[in-house]
């Protein structure tokens, strides 16, 4: 989303990667093209809304803010995040993400430590 942190997009991008993990970018807009703090844009790969989270192992969310209030308003989002949830499958997020998109949704809630 627009305003994500650039470092933390980076950082959670970069890590995953090098774990050997297929790394998947998509857009929580009607747009793929996404710009992060510090005006850094980015491609996303595909829209939130034609993924399936059965198709994935882990949702990971950068903060960053207005980020991570656009994820918090992104009905795919939250719903994709609740599929991942149900299928007991995992969900990370970064400062203000875990905050505004995870906290608030007691369907995601339910059994999760800090």
């Amino acid at each position: 989303a627009d305003g994500t942190n650039a470092v933390e997009f980076v950082g959670i991008k970069d890590i995953l990667e090098r774990g050997g993990l297929s790394v998947v970018v998509a857009s929580v807009t009607n747009d793929l093209r996404v710009q992060l703090s510090k005006r850094i844009e980015v491609t996303a790969d595909t829209y939130i809304v034609m993924e399936d989270p059965a198709d994935y192992d882990v949702v990971a969310c950068p903060g960053g803010v207005p980020g991570a209030v656009y994820f918090h308003k992104s009905e795919p989002l939250n719903d994709f995040i609740v599929g991942m949830k149900a299928a007991k499958k995992w969900l990370a997020g970064s400062s203000e993400a875990a905050c505004m998109l995870f906290a608030p949704n007691p369907l995601v809630m339910i059994n999760i430590t800090a």
